[in-house]
């Protein structure tokens, strides 16, 4: 199936478009890619975001612990001062919230995330 295919409020899971009706837990995904703005691309499309969509990053959550880390991941791909600010500044503004309650390894995803 076209990822591009999904309707507004449908996530890509396991190449089919599937309305989600509830809150989903899913496992935290690998940050892999060379730029910052693929990295984060790249955690969307690992939970599902089909590439098009709008995402709404205040309904992802992930643990507070593993939010510092996937930060520091994001930053290390930023070769000056200016651009791992720069990649802080993009996670913290486009990246997933934080949560102590949500368990370590895990991505909470709220009904309309995308």
């Amino acid at each position: 199936m076209n990822p591009k295919a999904c309707k507004k409020g449908q996530m890509l899971i396991k190449d089919k478009c599937i309305t989600q009706k509830r809150t989903i837990y899913t496992k935290l995904p690998d940050i892999r890619g060379r730029h910052p703005s693929e990295r984060l691309m790249n955690f969307y499309r690992d939970i599902g975001w089909d590439g098009k969509q709008e995402i709404e990053p205040m309904k992802v959550i992930i643990n507070e612990d593993d939010w510092l880390k996937v930060v520091k991941k994001m930053e290390s791909a930023g070769m000056t001062k200016d651009e791992r600010i720069g990649t802080g500044w993009l996670f913290a503004n486009r990246g997933p919230s934080g949560s102590k309650k949500v368990k370590r390894g895990r991505v909470k995803l709220l009904k309309g995330w995308v």
